[in-house]
């Protein structure tokens, strides 16, 4: 057996059909690969890097869908997040009346259909003067704005409102953009059903 580099030994080692090997540019001469080269007698060392090198490939695909999902946000995960840090004042409850999260309350405005309204335009709740002077000037809740508001209310309304004494009645802030994240995703799915 004649002298290959390690992609050669790897393709004849997996059986790639000639088509496949012309597809993906692979040849098998020992003139056009400048990769270092495998010796038949040195097995254990080209199975360590092949193996290897499937292990990395392995975490580079698995570090991109995590964060394709990541940036999406997780429904599950917020649907907890949500009950253990909104459910004491807000609530998601349909027109018909079903509690979909939350407690109920009226403490907070209802979130059902959050994302289909201007910020503060929900008939019946009382809302603070910074908010209501934003639903003036804002357009409707998107992630961004909603990310950015949960994290810091206040700090979101001085900055959008260019006032520096603007307050919002929403005390409790979110620490992790993860978990703002996995809620607004959650939200959303509740406008779905």
């Amino acid at each position: 057996m004649h002298r290959m580099c390690i992609r050669c030994a790897w393709i004849v080692h997996h059986g790639f059909p000639r088509f496949q090997r012309i597809f993906l540019g692979f040849t098998l001469s020992r003139k056009s690969c400048k990769l270092p080269r495998y010796e038949p007698r040195n097995g254990a060392i080209y199975l360590a890097m092949i193996s290897m090198k499937t292990i990395s490939y392995g975490a580079m695909l698995s570090f991109l869908f995590a964060s394709a999902a990541a940036s999406e946000g997780q429904p599950s995960r917020g649907a907890d997040l949500f009950e253990r840090n909104c459910a004491a004042c807000h609530s998601i409850i349909t027109p018909e009346g079903r509690t979909i999260a939350g407690k109920g309350r009226e403490n907070a405005p209802n979130l059902n259909g959050l994302f289909d309204r201007t910020p503060g335009s929900q008939t019946g709740f009382r809302y603070g003067v910074a908010l209501a002077s934003y639903a003036t000037k804002a357009d409707r809740w998107d992630r961004e704005s909603f990310v950015a508001y949960v994290m810091d209310p206040t700090g979101f309304l001085r900055t959008r409102l260019g006032d520096r004494r603007a307050r919002s009645r929403m005390s409790y802030r979110l620490r992790n953009e993860r978990d703002a994240i996995d809620i607004f995703s959650f939200i959303l799915e509740t406008q779905s059903r």
